[in-house]
């Protein structure tokens, strides 16, 4: 009787532990959207808007056209900023945070050039929580990049930090 009930449990957790991931996605999927509307309304065009969900993770980008103020050369073309994110649906997440919602790995480019990456890992790691908390990660190594075949070079220095954020998104510490 005991190794049935046994039997009947592991089964369980074996169930659970298959479909979690799934229904998890889909509410970071929820999240993810709620959180590139919020850029939305703040005046960026968003653009290129791609969510390929899976089961147990996800890839996501969007385009965000920066706005120009009025006063500034009317030919020119706004900057347009790709963000992809990789995203792997919870609750077993790995590091930092074995358990949550949702690990997202995000890099920025603008066009085909990469601004924001990392050195062997996801310059930017965010952890979502069980209850919707985040904890983001920012390790991104000092680089240099040509944009516009040249005319333009951007390079920066080292960038590591650590952002938390509350769920309601009352409280945030970094």
């Amino acid at each position: 009787m005991r190794a049935k009930r046994l039997t009947i449990l592991f089964g369980a957790i074996v169930a659970l532990s298959a479909v979690t991931p799934g229904l998890l996605g889909m509410q970071a999927q929820r999240q993810y959207d709620h959180y590139v509307d919020q850029l939305q309304r703040a005046g960026y065009q968003i653009t290129d808007r791609i969510y390929a969900r899976g089961w147990f993770k996800a890839d996501a980008s969007f385009t965000a056209v920066l706005p120009l103020p009025a006063d500034d050369d009317a030919d020119a073309a706004p900057p347009a900023l790709q963000f992809r994110s990789r995203i792997v649906h919870g609750p077993f997440l790995g590091s930092p945070q074995a358990f949550g919602l949702a690990r997202i790995d995000s890099e920025l480019r603008v066009g085909d050039v990469p601004l924001l990456v990392g050195a062997g890992s996801a310059p930017v790691r965010t952890v979502v929580g069980p209850f919707g908390n985040t904890h983001t990660i920012i390790d991104m190594p000092a680089r240099q990049a040509s944009l516009e075949d040249g005319a333009l070079q951007i390079e920066s220095g080292s960038l590591t930090g650590e952002l938390r954020v509350t769920a309601d998104g009352a409280a945030a510490e970094g």
